[in-house]
């Protein structure tokens, strides 16, 4: 089966682990686009996508991920759902690895909503719930 038109226009850059970024925050990119949590180093993988985000802001990802590196998630006072989901995984779940991946994007905020829900349902992120049943115009397969 081929992959949706959009993957295209998708390029993922070489992963992070999410403890890496956790002990240096300094290492997150300033620029805007999509990013990933996920349990594969290789690629990303159908049911293996723990949770899809897009950002548009100034700082970029380091302004986004704040929520997402506090490095004792037992004393987070973060109310971001998501970066909630993904601290009760690294304390259930401590010897997996959580690998992070970004993919630079600048694009207006109906297409980035889009495609950011096309990516989520494509490969079905666990901790995504906005969203998820959104009727985005790009092909999830």
């Amino acid at each position: 089966m081929a992959n949706p038109d959009w993957m295209e226009w998708i390029t993922w850059l070489p992963p992070y682990t999410l403890a890496e970024l956790v002990a240096k925050p300094s290492d997150v990119p300033a620029y805007n686009g999509f990013y990933a949590f996920n349990l594969d180093y290789d690629k990303l993988h159908k049911d293996r996508v723990l949770y899809i985000g897009e950002c548009h802001r100034d700082h970029g990802f380091q302004a986004r991920f704040r929520d997402y590196l506090h490095p004792d998630p037992k004393n987070s006072k973060t109310k971001h759902k998501a970066a909630l989901f993904l601290q009760d995984y690294r304390l259930t779940y401590p010897s997996r690895t959580v690998y992070v991946r970004f993919c630079p994007m600048d694009t207006d905020k109906q297409t980035r909503r889009d495609l950011e829900a096309a990516i989520m349902q494509y490969y079905n992120a666990w901790f995504n719930s906005r969203d998820m049943r959104y009727a985005t115009h790009f092909d999830t397969l």
